[in-house]
């Protein structure tokens, strides 16, 4: 019986579908944005239904406000949906190599992060770890790797919620996103890596930066919409989302083309 019982938990943990779609905090994946909508949607005068606060910090499940709630099956069927072309393309592949794998292993660990149920926002780890190994062969997915690493490591920071904790995290971050920000090129052996951030890239970083500036030392100073306890989860959320989601466009339609 006692066997039977830490099965059922094993299952429970692997298939966490009384959990709801999201986690208390959200990891930055497309449910983000679309729960995020679904508030937005509430706040401005849509009629909320009777579920309950989506960033209500309870692991349970909560259901939308306006916006239609998501069964289990459909967030397969978009996982599943979502990895078929990399799928495809690396079977057509007459001439296969070891980074023809990596790139197509990084696309379906973008798949289940982005549309999968219930996600930890730990498994973006999932993605960033292979991409930072296929970028060192490829200055074109650095640039990328730049991108979706600001958004993998800010959505982290939540984690580290003890005041001693935001100091270490902010004097780690800080250097890596100005070298990241700042270099241009890459020395692999004897070659030489190059590429470049877009305007845009560099927009969307120093966005992201302003956020945590407001959420780290602005948000509840003498007591300032102290009241919204989980707002900063929200906009790191939110912020975080919308670069993993950029960068997983970008790096299927760099798989594909090629």
């Amino acid at each position: 019986m006692a066997r039977q019982g830490q099965l059922s938990q094993v299952l429970s943990r692997l298939f966490p579908f009384k959990r709801g779609l999201c986690h208390a905090y959200w990891a930055p994946n497309f449910w983000t944005l679309y729960s995020a909508l679904d508030i937005l949607l509430a706040t401005i005068g849509f009629s909320p239904g009777e579920g309950g606060s989506m960033t209500s910090g309870i692991v349970g499940e909560m259901k939308l406000q306006v916006l239609p709630s998501i069964p289990p099956v459909l967030t397969l069927i978009l996982t599943a949906t979502a990895t078929m072309p990399s799928l495809m393309k690396l079977w057509k592949k007459h001439n296969t190599c070891g980074l023809d794998f990596l790139h197509c292993l990084i696309l379906c660990g973008y798949a289940s992060f982005m549309f999968g149920w219930h996600v930890h926002e730990k498994a973006i780890m999932m993605v960033t770890m292979p991409m930072c190994l296929l970028a060192m062969e490829d200055g074109r997915l650095w640039r990328i790797f730049t991108i979706l690493s600001t958004a993998a490591h800010i959505s982290l920071f939540p984690l580290l919620f003890n005041t001693a904790e935001k100091l270490i995290k902010v004097f780690l971050f800080v250097p890596y996103i100005m070298m990241a920000l700042t270099s241009s090129t890459l020395l692999k052996g004897n070659h030489l890596l190059q590429w470049e951030l877009k305007s845009l890239d560099v927009v969307y970083t120093a966005g992201c930066v302003l956020v945590q500036i407001y959420c780290l030392f602005i948000h509840g100073v003498g007591g300032y919409l102290s009241y919204l306890e989980f707002l900063p989860l929200l906009f790191t959320s939110v912020t975080c989302a919308l670069g993993v989601t950029w960068t997983w466009f970008l790096t299927i339609t760099l798989y594909l083309a090629t």
